[in-house]
């Protein structure tokens, strides 16, 4: 499938940089984006009742990770969902995946594969400290698991916006915790944004700045660089 100005991107950065909002602003930028997001594949999946669907939520709940090969599947066929849909789509932007290196290989061997193209990484930097602010504030729901974005938590939100569910702080978000995902990150996430600024496929933002900044700042850098 080779299709003119077809784009796909994927959003990388720690957790709790704010990954969910720009894509959300991005979505209102560029009509008919595909958001293809990790975690909501995993929690639609850990809903199911039988054995894989309590596999899948046990492992979540337990603040682990499901094997990256499984997730290629289930992105693979989110791939393949989009191909079949022909021109209902503009692009594609992906949250969450990938998380190491030999699946952001795989990602570029599939999208070049199925759409003849190769994706475009956004790395949304965020500080530490900052990082480490926003997690001990973040909130989920209790029904749907929907994570509540780090923007709204200032409303006090006590409501899903999603599903209308009751909000609670996330068992694993705890400072060792947080220190051992931001590990986690440096040692396999990182290895995937040198490959991507490697092939010139990496676009850097700020991501301390408010939200709205941080949208700017990545439209412009994308237009810049002819990505949009």
């Amino acid at each position: 499938m080779t299709r003119k100005n077809f784009r796909i991107f994927v959003v990388l950065g720690r957790s709790g940089s704010g990954k969910g909002t720009q894509v959300e602003m991005l979505q209102k930028k560029v009509k008919g984006l595909r958001h293809i997001e990790t975690g909501a594949l995993l929690r639609e999946l850990s809903r199911e009742k039988n054995s894989l669907g309590k596999r899948v939520k046990d492992t979540l709940n337990q603040g682990e990770l499901v094997p990256y090969s499984f997730v290629a599947y289930l992105w693979t066929k989110e791939l393949l969902k989009v191909f079949s849909q022909g021109n209902r789509w503009s692009g594609i932007v992906f949250e969450g995946s990938p998380r190491k290196l030999i699946e952001a290989k795989m990602m570029d061997q599939a999208i070049r594969f199925i759409f003849d193209t190769e994706p475009i990484a956004v790395y949304i930097e965020v500080s530490r400290k900052e990082v480490v602010r926003r997690l001990l504030k973040r909130v989920v729901c209790e029904k749907c698991s929907n994570p509540i974005p780090y923007r709204l938590l200032e409303n006090n939100i006590t409501k899903c916006p999603v599903c209308g569910g009751r909000v609670t702080r996330r068992p694993d978000d705890t400072p060792k915790a947080i220190r051992e995902r931001m590990e986690f990150f440096k040692r396999n996430v990182m290895p995937s944004i040198r490959h991507y600024r490697k092939d010139n496929r990496l676009i850097s933002i700020n991501g301390d700045q408010p939200a709205e900044k941080v949208s700017h700042e990545l439209w412009g850098k994308l237009k810049k660089n002819r990505f949009i």
